[in-house]
């Protein structure tokens, strides 16, 4: 029987090639892109919109979610808990959070 292991935050999908951006460079352009849209400034968030997807990180505005290319994910605009950078858990592996959340 094939099992499946959960990605932790700092494991990537072998099959995926890595984005170039970190994750805390994609969380930086998108406070910017966030910034400029509440500023009314649509051309410099078109932009940098357009420069996560040419580093292979697109934005899904109605779930309000960003995807990489090599399988990182995030929420927009959820603000860190720290300076470290969020990692969300896909539902695959959502019984692993709960867990550590009750101890």
């Amino acid at each position: 029987m094939l099992m499946k292991r959960a990605l932790g935050p700092g494991d990537l999908d072998s099959k995926r090639p890595r984005v170039g951006l970190s994750t805390a460079e994609i969380i930086s352009m998108l406070e910017q892109r966030e910034a400029a849209r509440k500023e009314r400034s649509y051309e410099r968030a078109d932009a940098l919109r357009a420069t996560l997807r040419a580093h292979g990180v697109e934005l899904m505005e109605g779930e309000k979610e960003w995807r990489a290319a090599d399988g990182r994910r995030g929420v927009v605009g959820a603000a860190p808990r720290s300076s470290a950078p969020t990692v969300h858990m896909t539902a695959e592996n959502s019984a692993i959070v709960t867990k550590v959340k009750q101890v």
